[in-house]
This record gives structure tokens, sequence and C-alpha cells, in this order.
């Protein structure tokens, strides 16, 4: 353990100076040290801890599973010290600002407060955590385990590579780099985009912060459907799609290769899924809301988009759609985003892989049983370690949904659609749920200790929480 306490504390004196950031806001806006103690008592937990961990930490290259056990409690133990400052500026228990800062750090948007309340320090520091939750905390990941060795090199680029073969930079470090790049132009961009729409400076930083990461906290009460503008919708709307998207790619077609993007696998079978969807429910929206064709358009293109980037925006509430266009919403949030991007659900690449191997086991039947019969994606073959690990994946998303779905039963009177929709969107860090803010406000500790677990298992693809969890491994 003393490899990962050497990253761990190299993490936290990193958090620290973020910790800061919301301090410098406030001071902007007025507001005096009192009303920001809450950030600084948690940089300086975040420091002494960091170098206490440091000190009794070992600098050496981490093995995969090192990476990984470092990776999952740097999230809980940022998690923690980040919902401090949410017990002080509002007084409120560990376990519901635990609740809000994994909701923010996952990018999940599953929110307890109330944001007219909040001070503008507190309202940057909810937009900030999921900006820096969104790639920033992956960042981290990616730094510690390159730094394995092939091994966990390949790691990193397991999924990727697969939709969009030689998108990975063959340096960790100019990986990291792309990713920032592209990170930070498209934010400044939304930023500019937003503002020209007549939003004020300070909002459109705070929900560009959070449309990229595909977070979907507010930063106004009523959200987006408050500014009651088109051009504003129109702008949200193209940088969720961009923050469900590969950003290797999105790379590449700010370097002007855009073709790279259009003949990538997942980001078309993203756009038919979503194209697919919206047609159906905006349907179901003029022959069973009475909306015009034109409302029904802008509402549904909204949403879908909204859902499918696991952003969490709403113009309209999910729980006002009729009943077809909510369980299609469902199916949304199981299937989520493009892999190597900020958003949630299971990923359109393994639906995609899943549906083939379907196809396959279909065609066998008419084949001869020598007849090489492989799972293809773009004339590259899936090899049978890689289905196996998409299966794996599956499976421990939908029991984990499952299991939280009884939990919530158990200790809520809460609809079993309710219960199971919860947790799915918790797991895909989704945000919007089919019951009253009230209710989650309401939903007991223990129910928000586990749906906040749901947020950090589907924001780390599932796998690495087992692997923590098995007692072996602290022996490294």
């Amino acid at each position: 353990m003393k490899v990962v306490s050497y990253y761990l504390g190299l993490f936290l004196r990193i958090f620290s100076a973020l910790l800061l950031v919301p301090v410098v806001v406030g001071k902007f806006y007025g507001e005096s040290f009192v009303h920001l103690e809450g950030f600084i008592i948690a940089a300086f937990i975040s420091i002494v801890l960091g170098a206490i961990l440091h000190f009794y930490g070992k600098r050496e290259n981490p093995s995969t599973v090192q990476g990984l056990i470092a990776a999952t409690l740097g999230w809980i133990i940022a998690v923690s010290i980040g919902g401090i400052p949410f017990m002080e500026a509002l007084d409120m228990s560990f376990v519901n600002a635990f609740f809000e800062a994994m909701s923010g750090f996952s990018t999940t948007g599953m929110s307890i407060v109330a944001v007219e309340e909040l001070s503008k320090s507190m309202l940057f520091w909810r937009a900030f955590m999921q900006w820096v939750g969104g790639l920033g905390i992956l960042t981290f990941f990616v730094a510690v385990v390159s730094e394995a060795g092939g091994a966990a090199r390949s790691l990193i680029s397991a999924e990727a590579d697969k939709t969009d073969p030689g998108s990975i930079r063959p340096s960790p470090f100019n990986a990291i780099k792309s990713l920032w790049y592209v990170y930070i132009v498209l934010t400044l961009v939304e930023v500019g985009a937003l503002y020209f729409f007549d939003m004020s400076f300070f909002n459109a930083l705070l929900y560009s912060f959070t449309t990229l990461p595909t977070g979907g906290f507010a930063s106004t009460a009523g959200g987006i459907s408050a500014f009651n503008s088109l051009g504003i919708e129109a702008v949200v709307t193209l940088f969720m799609l961009f923050g469900g998207t590969n950003f290797l790619l999105l790379y590449r077609m700010l370097q002007g290769d855009i073709k790279s993007l259009f003949e990538n696998y997942e980001f078309r079978l993203f756009m038919k899924i979503m194209v697919a969807v919206a047609v159906f429910i905006g349907l179901d929206l003029v022959f069973n809301r009475g909306l015009s064709v034109l409302d029904a358009l802008r509402t549904t293109i909204f949403s879908v988009v909204s859902i499918t980037s696991s952003t969490g925006f709403e113009t309209a509430a999910i729980n006002s759609f009729p009943e077809i266009s909510r369980l299609l919403f469902i199916a949304l949030m199981f299937v989520g985003g493009s892999l190597g991007s900020t958003t949630g659900g299971i990923k359109v690449f393994r639906f995609g892989v899943l549906f083939k191997v379907v196809k396959r086991e279909i065609r066998s039947f008419t084949l001869p049983t020598s007849y090489f019969n492989p799972v293809n994606i773009k004339d590259k073959v899936i090899e049978g370690d890689e289905l196996t690990r998409i299966v794996a994946i599956v499976v421990v998303w939908l029991a984990t949904i499952f299991l939280g779905g009884l939990v919530t039963l158990a200790y809520t009177d809460l609809s079993i659609v309710q219960a199971v929709q919860g947790m799915t969107s918790a797991m895909g860090t989704m945000g919007p749920v089919f019951m009253e803010e009230a209710k989650i406000v309401a939903l007991p500790p223990v129910v928000k200790i586990f749906w906040a677990l749901g947020m950090l298992a589907g924001r780390l693809e599932a796998l690495p929480i087992l692997v923590i969890l098995n007692a072996k491994f602290f022996g490294e």
C-alpha cells in the first residue's frame, strides 16, 4: 500500500490547490472569509493528509492493480473532502454533503440543494467540481497508471482504440495534453457562445463547466428552461453532444480531421440511436401531448441529447413525458455515450459489440461448425478476452442496479420503477429521476450512500470497485 499512499499524497496536494479557487471567486464577489472557511478547512485537511500519505508512501512504478486502487481511493477521499464546504456553508450532514459532492465529481447532477440559497463561491464550487471530475480526476488516473508500464498503458487505451484504431497517442503524457487541449478550448468556446446569447458571464462560465463534462448541475433556479432561449438551448445541445463523443476524436476534429469523426463506428451508432429515439419521442409528444411539431422537435432533441450524453439538463421535466417516452429515456440511461468521453452509461460501443454477438449467434445456425465466425468492428476482430471484459462490465453494471433497487425498496416507499430508475440514473451518472426533488432530499442516509457509491461505480466503469474490494490487493 506504500506505492498507493505515495500517489494519493501527490493527488491530495494538487487537490488542495483546487479547493482554494472558490475562495478567490468568493472574495471577488465580496464574500467574507467566514463564509469561505469551509473551503479553507477542506484545503488544509487535503494538504496535511496528502503530506502524511506522501511521507508514508514509496515512489516506484505502480502495478495496474495499484493504479486502480489509487484512482478509486482518490475519488472517495476527494469526494469526502470536497463535501466539507457544503457542511460548513449549508449545515449539511456528512451523508448529504458526500452525496452532493459525489454527484458533482462523478458528473451525475442529482442535487439535493436549492441553488437560489447558494453564494457565488458555492455555485462556482458545484460547477467546478463537475468540470474537474469530468476530466481532471481521469487525468490523475491516467498519470498514475501510465507509470506502470505496458500493462497499465494498455488498460488506458483498451477500449478507445477499438473504436478508432491509432487514435491513442503513444505517450500517456501527450494523451493527457491532447485531452486537456480539447477540454479547455471547447469550454472557452461554449462560454463565448452562451455569453453571445445574453447569458451573464458568470452563468455562462458555470453552465459551460457543467455541460462539456456532461454534469448537469444547474446554476440558476429553473435551469436551462428559465432562460427560454432557443439560442442557449442550441448551444448547450451541441456541447452536450461534444461531451458524449470520444475526446480523442474531438482532438482530431480540432486538428482539422473532421472526416474521421463521421467515419468512426461508435460515433455513427451514437447518432443513429439518438435520431431513432428522438423520432419516437417526438411522435409521442405530438400525438399524446398535443404539442406542435416544432415544439416537440425542440423539446425532444434537447432531452434526448441530454439523457444520452448523461448530462441531465431539462427544458421539460422528465416525469412530465408520456410513459412510452419515459421508458425510452430509461433505455438511453443504460446506453450512455461514447468510450473516451465524459459520459456515463454502459457506453454505445459495448452495446454495439453485444448486438454483433447476438447477430453472430444467429448467423452460426446457418454456418458449418468449422466456419470462422468472428465479431468484427470495421474489419477489426474483437477478441475473446475483450468480449469477456465487456460482458463482465455489463453484468456488474446490471447487478449493481438490481442490488441498489432492492436497498432502495427496503428503506423507502418508492415504487419499483422509481427505485430502479433512480439507481440507474446514479449508475449511469445521469441525474434526472422520475420523482420530485423533495423525495430525493428525504431519502434515508443508507439509500443516499448506496446511490452515491453507484455514481462512483458507474464513473469508474464498475470493475475497479471490485478490485479494491479484493482484500489480497491491499498487501501490494
